[in-house]
């Protein structure tokens, strides 16, 4: 049986357990005592120990939230009207992005000791840090006002990456190998994912899909995402190297996405009940 970490809109985070059975199980995982609003709640990463990073409403600003051992806390930029943890690396450094006065998108890196480090990609009007491995590479993206563009930070070194014969290409997850994930578009308009290993980038789609959208990698190459079918419904799936796909849905939700994998196979994402009208 393996593991599920969702954070389900209007109820809070989920869990489960890995095993062998191409199946999950899944565990509400609520922020007692945190004040919330009747926002969506959702986990995007998942930790090498199942720690689960994320953003949920405090107060009517929407914070970071850290998920460790059964105790869910908080954290935001302090000049910040927005901040999201988007992925954790092993040693609890965390990236993500926050809105800062301006409506400023902004990529940040979140120190086991409580520090921001924000990061503007230059000319951008927007970036986002998504991702995270064991040597602090990032995977993340930038808006330039037009289009889309993955960006990868190596070592203090960012460098842009566009899928080729696609544009709004994301970066959203790199592991401890290089390899990076996200997603991008083609000359129709079509969202596929992709894994880019070496330089050689692959694009792939979920069976029957009209939408893929890769989002968290592991080091065995496994791939966490999300895929809309030919009905309009939205639904999780976990990729594996082999390119062996699981869909995923949490039992009664109308719409369920995973947005991270770590090594044990266990995954972070969200799960609504229900629609907003």
């Amino acid at each position: 049986m393996k593991t599920m970490v969702l954070a389900m809109a209007f109820a809070g985070v989920l869990l489960a357990g890995r095993g062998q059975a191409a199946n999950y199980n899944f565990t509400a995982v609520t922020g007692t005592g945190i004040p919330s609003s009747n926002s969506v709640t959702a986990a995007w990463g998942v930790g090498a120990k199942g720690t689960l990073v994320g953003g949920v409403p405090v107060n009517g600003v929407f914070s970071a939230f850290i998920y460790r051992k059964g105790k869910l806390t908080t954290f935001a930029d302090p000049n910040a009207s927005f901040t999201l943890a988007h992925a954790i690396a092993p040693d609890n450094t965390i990236v993500g992005e926050t809105t800062l006065p301006g409506n400023q998108i902004s990529g940040f890196i979140y120190s086991p000791a409580g520090a921001f480090t924000i990061y503007m990609y230059p000319g951008a009007v927007y970036t986002r840090y998504t991702g995270i491995n064991k040597a602090h590479d990032i995977a993340g993206n930038y808006y330039d006002g037009s289009f889309f563009h993955g960006i990868i930070n190596k070592g203090g070194t960012v460098t842009q990456f566009d899928f080729p014969g696609g544009h709004n290409t994301a970066c959203t997850s790199i592991n401890d190998h290089d390899e990076v994930v996200g997603q991008y578009q083609d000359s129709s308009g079509v969202t596929h994912g992709y894994s880019l290993i070496n330089g050689k980038a692959k694009s792939f789609d979920y069976p029957g899909a009209t939408y893929t959208d890769a989002r968290g990698v592991n080091d065995q190459g496994d791939i966490g995402g999300f895929y809309i079918d030919s009905g309009g419904a939205t639904h999780g799936f976990v990729r594996s190297k082999k390119g062996v796909f699981t869909s995923i849905d949490y039992p009664g939700a109308v719409s369920t996405t995973v947005y991270g994998i770590n090594n044990h196979g266990e995954i972070a994402g969200q799960a609504e009940t229900s629609y907003n009208s």
